[in-house]
């Protein structure tokens, strides 16, 4: 039996396009939003990404750590392989490194300059629970 249409899917996969033996198409996703992702794999600026969540910060328990009023209702938990859940465009060094619910828990212990309570911060994360359709 012979095939007509092999799939590949993936924007992460562009690097192997036309690498693939057999694959006859490749269908991508995320590349038409941008995220986290396609910011580190070098396919897009913060500038491109379609999806922030925006947040604020709601408490500075410490000098390195702090309080997101966005949680695991708001941020995906797909990292898509990266460090953290979301890059803050005001802080990229801040990390987000772990989540309640309604919270996002923030290791501040890189940024020369940190958010205070109040502040409202923008989030690119990986899309891929809210608006992957590949």
């Amino acid at each position: 039996m012979r095939h007509g249409i092999i799939s590949t899917g993936g924007t992460p996969n562009f690097p192997n396009i036309g690498k693939l033996l057999g694959a006859t198409e490749h269908r991508a996703g995320t590349c038409i939003f941008n995220d986290r992702m396609m910011i580190e794999a070098g396919f897009a600026q913060q500038g491109d990404c379609a999806l922030h969540v925006f947040t604020s910060v709601v408490s500075r328990g410490g000098e390195d750590r702090g309080i997101l009023d966005a949680g695991s209702k708001t941020l995906t938990s797909d990292t898509g392989g990266l460090d953290g859940y979301g890059l803050i465009l005001e802080h990229p060094k801040a990390r987000i490194h772990k989540f309640a619910e309604e919270h996002g828990f923030l290791d501040l212990s890189r940024c020369h300059t940190k958010p205070e309570v109040g502040d409202i911060l923008r989030v690119a994360e990986p899309c891929l629970r809210h608006c992957e359709y590949g």
